[in-house]
């Protein structure tokens, strides 16, 4: 239906779910600011009204499945799919679930051309007309998992906006750390008296924010809880902190203690070095003597406990310690490796859990001397997701990339003397030994946006890592991933979360042609110019071969200080270069976005003169550039 003589278009939410209900507001929202249209959502319902008083319906299949209308999705709870199709006369947006309805929805504004850049940062250009007439798009998730985990310093109005733009660009998970989350909440808003900070927690008398309270971090993390339901998302909660609590101590950061383990359960802690206490005095770094079964039932004891009073979680994982070359090394646990007594571990979990009648699904992870898979015992209880976190990876290739290698055994260690993987080849050898020996529900947990994304661009290109691992999660044995990482990850440029979002939902995309899209979405016509400078500043900060995984700032060879005293030179045109033509564009959103790449031009201008002053000897002109 042409709309362009209809001033008014009507949207019917066919369900009671609040994704459906945000669906049709967003499209009450955006379509007028798109064309000069009006628009009506009527009430929620359960069934659609007469097809001649509205033109856009939209629900799930399982409320929705007009007759005649072929290939509605499959209505599920995991997987994503949806139908944008006019028939009859009438716009049908169709989801497998209610989050997939909104994911339509987005998708048809992005049809009429509306960009989401950043959180807050969209694109919105004014049409003529609109219409849908014949339109037909069909798509589903190319993986199952499509999540971000929190890290960072984060303040609440970052999360939020980050979920909003999440189901903008199709996610659908979101992890909170640790019973709660305040060990990164606290970060945030200690960092800054942060606008509505009173309204989260008390203040001093002078006026000054005092530091959260743990009631006040479980309250902030209700709201984030909140707002996943809304939109429909998987809720995703704790991780490490369970062996801690297993001997009496929370386990919520990585927070030194002064605190014992109680006399009655030390013999629960791991023998390390013949001591049985916490680990470097760090609780969550801590690990149980898993042999002992009285250490294993107070683990698990600790989970039915945290699931009974938790239904809001949809998948709690369920880890070990923080640190690596930690695990008892009394005469019992010599019997097993690692791998094999947390295999039994989470087994037995499970199956509490089911005979419990609680449905709560379970995720354990492949990690530092967890990564090789067990010897002779199997994860294969349904509730149990297999998760794989190469930590400490090499960004600078692709995680597939066979060429990235270290020197380095790949086959299990003897206990205690694990030596952590830094490059790509030995993280995914060790993901592919794992075939036949988890479950068949798995994902990546990496860090692309959590150690390198401040330093994106002085020799990495993140986003092109990104983009190629997303594409090739499969080949991996995997079914999508979480990101843990900083909230804010969209300078210098919205490339590498795009890259993620997009290739996530749909694998098929070519790299180069996605990467120009995005750059053009976010620069307009300056997307030429950007991509010569994100090009060039990854390209002249590299030294040396690639696979010596060296910049201009660690090198020291002679042809150094002329390679910087050169990009010196080319950072001060590329600035005013940049600064020059975002005065030029119309387009708020692309004016700003390459002002933060002229933002990025003069902050590698400064590292420059600081190297070139180390490499001087002189502490007076590396003090001025820092």
């Amino acid at each position: 239906m042409a709309t362009s003589s209809t001033r008014m278009i009507r949207i019917a939410p066919i369900g009671f779910h609040s994704a459906t209900s945000i669906a049709a507001d967003e499209l009450n929202h955006y379509l007028p600011r798109l064309a000069s249209v009006a628009c009506r959502v009527i009430s929620p319902r359960s069934c659609p009204p007469k097809k001649a008083a509205v033109q856009i319906v939209l629900g799930t299949s399982e409320h929705l499945n007009p007759g005649g209308l072929r290939n509605t999705p499959t209505p599920s709870d995991c997987d994503d799919a949806f139908l944008i199709q006019e028939f009859r006369a009438v716009l049908y947006l169709i989801g497998s679930n209610p989050r997939s309805v909104l994911y339509a929805a987005y998708r048809l504004l992005e049809h009429f051309g509306v960009r989401f850049i950043r959180p807050g940062s969209e694109v919105i250009p004014r049409r003529k007309r609109i219409s849908w007439k014949g339109l037909r798009i069909r798509e589903s998730a190319s993986y199952r998992h499509r999540g971000i985990c929190i890290e960072g310093a984060p303040r609440l109005e970052h999360v939020l906006g980050l979920l909003d733009w999440m189901a903008k660009k199709k996610m659908n998970s979101y992890q909170l750390q640790f019973r709660h989350a305040g060990f990164f909440w606290r970060r945030g808003y200690a960092a800054t008296k942060a606008s509505g900070l009173e309204r989260v927690h008390p203040t001093k008398e002078s006026g000054q924010p005092q530091a959260l309270s743990d009631r006040d971090c479980y309250a902030l993390d209700e709201r984030v809880i909140q707002r996943c339901h809304e939109l429909g998302f998987i809720v995703h909660r704790v991780g490490h902190g369970w062996t801690s609590a297993a001997v009496g101590t929370p386990g919520m950061g990585w927070s030194k203690t002064r605190r014992r383990v109680p006399r009655s359960l030390r013999p629960y802690v791991a023998l390390v070095n013949g001591k049985r206490a916490f680990y470097g005095g760090i609780p969550a770094n801590t690990e149980l003597c898993y042999s002992n079964p009285n250490a294993r039932g107070a683990f698990v004891s600790q989970v039915l406990q945290y699931a009974r009073k938790h239904s809001e979680v949809d998948v709690i994982h369920v880890w070990l310690s923080d640190a690596y070359n930690n695990n008892c090394e009394c005469k019992a646990c010599r019997r097993k490796s690692p791998s094999d007594w947390y295999a039994i571990l989470i087994n037995e979990v499970c199956e509490r859990l089911e005979a419990d009648g609680l449905p709560h699904k379970v995720v354990f992870l492949a990690y530092v001397d967890m990564i090789w898979p067990p010897e002779k015992e199997r994860v294969i209880h349904p509730k149990a997701i297999f998760m794989f976190a190469p930590i400490f990876r090499c960004f600078v290739h692709p995680l597939k990339d066979s060429r990235c290698r270290e020197d380095v055994p790949l086959e299990r260690p003897a206990l205690n003397h694990a030596v952590v993987f830094r490059r790509n080849h030995s993280f995914a050898v060790t993901a592919k030994s794992w075939h036949g020996k988890r479950p068949g529900e798995a994902f990546l947990f990496d860090y692309h946006l959590m150690f390198r994304c401040w330093n994106d661009g002085w020799g990495l290109d993140v986003g092109r890592i990104m983009a190629r691992d997303m594409k090739h999660l499969d080949k991996l044995g995997l079914d999508g991933m979480v990101s843990c990482q900083t909230q804010r990850c969209f300078w210098p440029h919205p490339h590498t979360m795009h890259a993620m979002a997009d290739m996530l939902w749909n694998h098929s995309h070519s790299e180069a042609a996605h990467r120009r899209k995005v750059f053009a979405d976010t620069y307009g016509e300056a997307a030429k110019l950007a991509f010569e400078y994100w090009n060039g500043v990854v390209k002249k900060t590299v030294s040396g071969r690639s696979y010596e995984h060296q910049t201009v700032f660690s090198a020291t060879e002679p042809s150094t200080t002329a390679k910087l005293d050169n990009l010196a030179a080319w950072l001060s045109k590329m600035q005013l270069a940049l600064t020059s033509a975002a005065g030029k564009l119309r387009e708020p959103v692309h004016r700003n976005s390459l002002r933060l790449l002229a933002t990025h031009a003069s902050l590698t201008s400064s590292l420059v003169a600081a190297r070139l002053g180390a490499l001087a000897g002189s502490r007076k002109r590396f003090d001025k550039a820092r």
